[in-house]
């Protein structure tokens, strides 16, 4: 072994090397230096030897030839490749009781990005906003119709049975919007847009987004179909069949068929 003679390793070498060889701990660490200011690590975990047979009986040798432009080398990360967008294309329509398809026309499309929060302790991510709006919902919902079934019960409404179904069913579809306005209002104050998608389907009722991120996504349409006024998907939960997971790359095509709620138009729901 030419170059300088052997010496005890420095603290910081003796790190070096026994990271370089895989160990934990050693007895000898030594080092032995070149005039092209290489350096090489030995490395003996057991007893010593004579020092004329430490190339012969070392059990481990790590060698590590670096010049000093070398310890100055820093890795550089290239920008990480995007996953390639996917499509998800589809239709929004409802079927009559007597079998015929009534299109959404120009109804509205969103896709909310069911995304996981980073930590456990993260309530700060756009799922469980809608899951909070869902839950104020139907709270005014049940409050409502409580109050309307005891004025009912007193005979203060003087209108009939079917009248009063109608009326729940528009404040429900009422209350489900908003539900669904207030959490993209939450994803605009919380920089968030980029976990919505909002699109319009056409007067058949067709529809076509490109998707940017993949990860699973709940659909909703609202819009009317025929006579109905009508809402399409139900609220999250890991089986809702509005639920639909998107791989980069690849392409979609769902089917909205059956509304969560579908109201006649006497009176105006509001979008």
């Amino acid at each position: 072994m030419s170059g300088e003679p052997l010496r005890d390793a420095t603290p910081s070498e003796r790190a070096r090397a026994l990271r370089l060889a895989g160990l934990s701990s050693a007895r000898y660490v030594w080092v032995s230096g070149a005039p092209d200011r290489s350096r090489v690590f030995i490395v003996r975990p057991e007893v010593a030897v004579s020092e004329f047979w430490i190339a012969m009986r070392l059990t481990v040798v790590a060698c590590l030839m670096l010049s000093s432009a070398a310890f100055a080398q820093t890795k550089t990360i290239g920008p990480t490749a995007r996953p390639r967008p996917a499509t998800l294309s589809g239709r929004v329509f409802a079927i009559t009781r007597s079998g015929d398809l009534k299109p959404a026309r120009m109804a509205s499309i969103y896709l909310f990005l069911d995304a996981p929060p980073k930590r456990a302790d993260d309530e700060d991510f756009m799922y469980f906003e809608m899951l909070r709006e869902a839950l104020k919902a139907a709270q005014a919902e049940t409050e409502a119709t409580d109050v309307d079934n005891a004025e009912w019960a007193r005979g203060g409404w003087t209108v009939s049975e079917d009248y009063m179904q109608q009326h729940w069913c528009v404040r429900k579809l009422r209350l489900s919007r908003q539900t669904l306005h207030r959490t993209i209002a939450w994803a605009e104050a919380h920089h968030k847009m980029s976990e919505v998608l909002v699109t319009e389907a056409d007067e058949e009722g067709n529809f076509q987004l490109t998707v940017p991120r993949p990860g699973a996504y709940y659909v909703f349409a609202s819009g009317q179909a025929g006579f109905n006024d009508a809402l399409w998907g139900g609220w999250p939960s890991s089986g809702s069949p509005n639920r639909i997971t998107v791989d980069a790359g690849s392409s979609y095509n769902i089917k909205l068929s059956s509304p969560e709620t579908a109201c006649l138009i006497t009176e105006q729901a509001g979008q």
